[in-house]
């Protein structure tokens, strides 16, 4: 592959080049965009977030951006980052939360704790057992987890082995025993956490969440009690409903959220959550209406509706 033969722009080169596609600065100044370029983001990141917007089709004009001011990209970013440290919270509760049911259910069950994880893992094909002891053997030298895995030393209680895997394995872990166990209820669980890791993985890479909206490009179909649950929201109809949740990004926002609301069993934590999430969908119409954009606006309205029905 030949290497790009585009050049490297300096800051103000790039709002110029910004302005020829059509982004206006009513908001911010040329001076204030350059400062915020320079200290606060890069122009690469930033930029992700015109995905939202559509360009003009005819005229002159065509081929800019209709509507999109250099504020909104700014906004959107500081939206984003604050969705990513929230999802990172919620994704720790439920994995918190899903560990709990499953030593709950493993010991209801009346499973040896120890022959459950060693069944697991001859379950597993050589090449991902393998990877998975790696990873397990790679944290002797961790100052969190080095007693767990001594002291064991490779023969785990599933007490100790839930601890000490990544929440991958431990989703795999979960799903092995849903199906030892023949529970319907911990099978739909299992697809809900393949979501929640997708999201989750995604903002601890710190990847951008809502920088592309409109694509209706979601490889799975909505689980069914996130749609029923989604179904009995008043003010969301079914093809708002569905064609919000074929964005694979929106889809696995809401999945979150309703995860978080059918395995997290603290009261507390709950009420916590849904404090943050109010700050949230407050913030997202804080500065700005987003009218020039349908996709966002309708978007974080239906992010909103989802969070008042579930997180009031």
């Amino acid at each position: 592959m030949e290497p790009s033969s585009k050049p490297i722009l300096t800051v103000s080169e790039q709002i110029d080049f910004l302005v020829n596609k059509g982004v206006s600065f009513n908001h911010l100044t040329r001076l204030k965009s350059i400062e915020y370029l320079t200290k606060n983001n890069n122009y690469f990141r930033l930029t992700a977030f015109r995905k939202n917007f559509i360009k003009i089709q005819n005229g002159d004009d065509a081929g800019k951006y209709q509507g999109l001011d250099f504020s909104y990209l700014v906004d959107l970013a500081i939206i984003d980052t604050r969705m990513r440290t929230l999802i990172m919270e919620m994704s720790l509760n439920i994995e918190h939360f899903a560990k709990v049911k499953l030593l709950k259910a493993i010991t209801e069950k009346g499973e040896d704790g120890y022959l459950v994880v060693e069944d697991f893992l001859n379950s597993m094909p050589l090449e991902f057992r393998n990877k998975l002891m790696n990873e397990i053997n790679r944290n002797r030298s961790s100052c969190y987890c080095c007693d767990i895995v001594n002291k064991y030393s490779g023969c785990f209680p599933a007490w100790a082995f839930v601890e000490i895997i990544t929440f991958g394995s431990f989703v795999n872990f979960y799903k092995f025993c849903a199906d030892r166990f023949d529970d319907e209820e911990m099978k739909d669980d299992f697809y809900l956490f393949l979501q929640v890791k997708c999201i989750r993985n995604a903002s601890a890479h710190n990847n951008c969440i809502i920088n592309d909206l409109l694509s209706k490009n979601a490889s799975h179909s909505t689980r069914y009690g996130v749609s029923a649950a989604l179904g009995k929201i008043a003010n969301i109809s079914e093809q708002i409903r569905d064609t919000k949740m074929g964005n694979p990004r929106i889809q696995q926002f809401v999945t979150l959220l309703y995860a978080h609301k059918k395995i997290v069993l603290s009261e507390g934590v709950h009420k916590h959550i849904a404090s943050k999430l109010q700050e949230i969908t407050k913030r997202m119409f804080r500065d700005y209406s987003y009218s020039e954009s349908e996709t966002v606006e309708t978007t974080f309205i239906y992010i909103k509706n989802v969070v008042d029905s579930w997180f009031n």
